[in-house]
């Protein structure tokens, strides 16, 4: 099994190191043949040295692009026959990284999720993210028929014609990029599986009520571009 892991960051220093290491570890414990991409989108602190010195790949946008134009920069310069992104907080602990892409094979991508039997939650998010989660999660169901519990999750694998052709196609830079993802794959009538994982809430996230707000207007117009 050959996989690569693209992990988009953005001013990440401080907690990207753990997660390649705890990748690193479970992988070769277990055999897989890995690359790890990094794909800094734009940083302003020492993401870069942090992630050199760490040993992996690096590719860097000079200007923040987003979390989707950093996934799909990574998507196209990978290199194994499993191409996949995780979140670079860590908030998916590694061995249901490991399950994800084992389960890859009978399904053509396989979506880590927090919502479905068997994850298991060990810190919540806040209560008013949660919330927001959940209305989001109803609206672009709604939206795009997706029947999918769980579309924000970062951690999503899949075979790499997929991966490339989905980068290639994929116009979303934003957070909004795992639906237009999602929906894209509905629409090729490919086989997802949404499987269930271990994850954690990690604080100084990213993502705030300003872009939640965007997103749900981003989504609107991705319906409509779509159509």
């Amino acid at each position: 099994m050959n996989v690569s892991v693209v992990i988009p960051a953005y001013n990440e220093e401080k907690r990207i190191a753990k997660t390649i290491d705890e990748i690193e570890r479970i992988f070769e414990k277990n055999g897989i043949n890995y690359e790890i991409i990094v794909v800094d989108d734009g940083s302003t602190d020492k993401t870069v040295e942090v992630c050199k010195e760490a040993g992996v790949k690096v590719l860097r946008h000079e200007k923040n692009m987003g979390k989707g134009a950093a996934v799909k920069t990574g998507f196209m310069n990978a290199e194994n026959d499993i191409i996949g992104f995780v979140d670079a907080d860590g908030a998916t602990y590694p061995e249901s990284i490991l399950k994800i892409i084992q389960n890859i094979g009978e399904y053509d991508m396989v979506i880590g999720s927090r919502r479905v039997k068997g994850s298991v939650i060990v810190s919540r998010q806040p209560i008013f993210r949660l919330i927001a989660s959940r209305i989001f999660n109803i609206y672009v169901n709604f939206l795009f028929n997706l029947k999918i519990k769980d579309t924000q999750c970062g951690c999503k694998f899949m075979k790499a014609e997929i991966a490339k052709t989905l980068a290639s196609e994929i116009k979303s830079n934003g957070f909004e990029f795992d639906v237009e993802m999602l929906a894209r794959a509905k629409r090729k009538n490919l086989r997802i599986l949404e499987f269930p994982i271990k994850w954690r809430h990690m604080k100084n996230s990213k993502f705030d009520i300003k872009k939640g707000l965007a997103i749900f207007i981003h989504v609107l117009r991705l319906k409509t571009s779509l159509e």
